[in-house]
């Protein structure tokens, strides 16, 4: 019976906890306010823990606190000598607890302070070294792989598809003849993160590029109106689409839909660019949105915004510069450029001052590390600092 109510004077504190933090659910208040109104002695620790002169006394206390006699204190205060009066244990077993959950408090908030003092030391790095083929795969029996862990070969074999990893960086699925039958509509989603990149091969022998920060979801087999499909959730990707007039290919993602037979194209959907751009290198490809249609021809762009779309020539090369490994810009903008560098090198972009102005036309290989990246901003008189902040590290432009 003691040993419950220990537990019960226990659970009080750790509700008055959270009362104090702000972080009481519904449920919990409920709880708590049948607790204390249960027994006089609940309601007698709940007091004590909200004494706000014996929390303040040992903030002093804090310094010099020795957690081995404060255990042989509270021990010796719930298990007094046997001629005490109930009420006057209770008193004793409330200020232990109060003791107790006040230093553990205020131990947690100085260790935190001091973490967060910690973190906010800023360091000058040297360089960044580029991203590489990460990302994580997500099945459809919700199991989710690390590929950047997982071993050459086979990773999984679902509904007569056999999934595997090649040393290339690329997830490949293929329909297991023997299993053909079983083979059935399920989805999969690959996602890289910021300084990860991948490429997928889906069982139709249509690839997948995807770039750092993107997530796609698929089908891994025809869907039940008989198309192919894949939603671009966020990021970008180049696809390369065999050709299949009978089953169409479809790529869906906020704010349009892109319907093709067989072709080569690209769909950029950062949240942190201005439209969703898709640009065409070969075939045609058809833009919905919801209030426009536009067909597209090899070497034009649309871009979507606010359901309209706008269709003009653009740079192909420039624009699919990252599957081939390549950062190319024509008359980029800074920012334009910094986009891009933050997410593949994995670094916050800080500006110091106005943003500069320049257009910057120039290329250099995605696997150099950032400073010899940087250079095609040096060579315009930007300067910049690596620094780094915690465990972020950053790029401040001045």
């Amino acid at each position: 019976m003691q040993h419950k109510k220990e537990l019960t004077a226990i659970r009080i504190g750790k509700l008055v906890i959270k009362e104090l933090a702000g972080q009481l659910s519904p449920a919990e208040q409920a709880e708590l306010q049948e607790l204390i109104c249960t027994t006089e002695e609940n309601r007698l620790v709940y007091k004590e823990l909200l004494r706000e002169e014996k929390r303040n006394g040992l903030l002093g206390e804090l310094k010099r606190f020795d957690g081995n006699a404060a255990f042989d204190r509270f021990t010796n205060k719930i298990n007094p000598p046997a001629n005490r009066k109930p009420i006057k244990l209770w008193l004793r077993i409330a200020a232990g607890i109060a003791a107790i959950v006040t230093i553990a408090i205020l131990s947690t908030y100085l260790f935190q302070k001091q973490g967060s003092s910690d973190q906010n030391i800023t360091q000058t790095i040297k360089d960044i070294s580029p991203g590489g083929n990460f990302a994580t795969l997500k099945l459809a029996d919700g199991r989710t792989i690390s590929l950047k862990d997982q071993q050459n070969g086979t990773i999984s074999k679902e509904s007569g598809i056999n999934i595997s990893k090649t040393s290339d960086g690329q997830l490949v699925y293929t329909v297991d003849q023997k299993d053909q039958s079983l083979a059935k509509e399920v989805y999969n989603t690959i996602t890289t993160p910021v300084g990860g990149q991948y490429q997928v091969l889906l069982p139709d022998h249509s690839t997948v590029w995807l770039n750092a920060a993107t997530s796609i979801t698929y089908a891994t087999t025809l869907n039940k109106q008989g198309k192919r499909w894949v939603r671009l959730e966020s990021g970008e990707a180049y696809f390369e689409i065999a050709k299949d007039k009978a089953h169409p290919f479809i790529v869906s993602s906020s704010g349009q839909e892109v319907t093709v037979l067989g072709t080569h194209f690209n769909i950029n959907n950062y949240s942190n660019e201005n439209a969703i751009k898709t640009t065409l290198l070969e075939g045609s490809v058809k833009i919905q949105s919801s209030s426009s249609t536009k067909v597209l021809k090899p070497g034009q762009q649309s871009a979507v915004t606010r359901n309209q779309i706008k269709v003009t020539p653009v740079d192909t090369e420039a624009v699919v510069a990252w599957k081939n490994g390549l950062f190319v810009f024509n008359e980029a903008d800074v920012p334009a450029i910094m986009r891009q560098i933050s997410r593949w090198y994995n670094v916050e972009v800080q500006y110091s001052g106005a943003i500069p102005n320049n257009l910057i036309s120039g290329g250099i290989e995605r696997n150099s590390n950032l400073t010899t990246a940087m250079k095609m901003l040096e060579m315009v008189g930007i300067k910049y600092q690596l620094v780094q902040v915690g465990d972020t590290k950053k790029i401040i432009i001045h």
